[in-house]
């Protein structure tokens, strides 16, 4: 990814879920070239990277620490 700014390309939406969570729906244009890795990772990764990056922005660290 050519640069720091390609996140803010990614469009997120919250919503409410049935069973009381909550679900986050990315969306994106996924011709960018700026997105291609983006794109690329699936969605499996795209989760993880994401969830990744919220448990070290909340200071969890580990599976354990998560639940």
């Amino acid at each position: 990814m050519p640069n720091s700014d390609w996140f803010k390309k990614i469009e997120l939406e919250v919503v409410d879920a049935e069973d009381g969570g909550m679900n986050l729906i990315f969306t994106w244009d996924e011709k960018d070239p700026e997105l291609q890795l983006w794109t690329e990772l699936g969605e499996e990764k795209q989760s993880e990277f994401v969830l990744n990056a919220l448990k070290r922005s909340c200071g969890l660290s580990t599976e354990e620490n998560f639940g």
